[in-house]
């Protein structure tokens, strides 16, 4: 993901949105809900949150893929 995202050009959260969206289905989530549960859980601790694409617009791409990078690190 975090090589895919680098490589784009980011417009606006509802193009954010649908690229987070796109990774889910590419990798199979189905239904999408559980990415997105997946996504806020690892981030967030929680199991819903904020539209995802706006999250990013507003805390930034690079921010968020050093959070993903981040969380994914972090030993449990």
């Amino acid at each position: 993901m975090k090589i895919r995202c680098q490589r784009l050009i980011f417009a606006d959260e509802e193009f954010l949105q649908s690229v987070v969206f796109a990774i889910g289905k590419i990798h199979g989530f189905e239904p999408l809900r559980n990415w997105f549960t997946a996504i806020y859980e690892v981030l967030l601790g929680a199991s819903q949150g904020p539209r995802f694409g706006g999250f990013i617009a507003l805390y930034g791409v690079d921010e968020t893929i050093t959070l993903i990078d981040q969380a994914l690190s972090t030993e449990h």
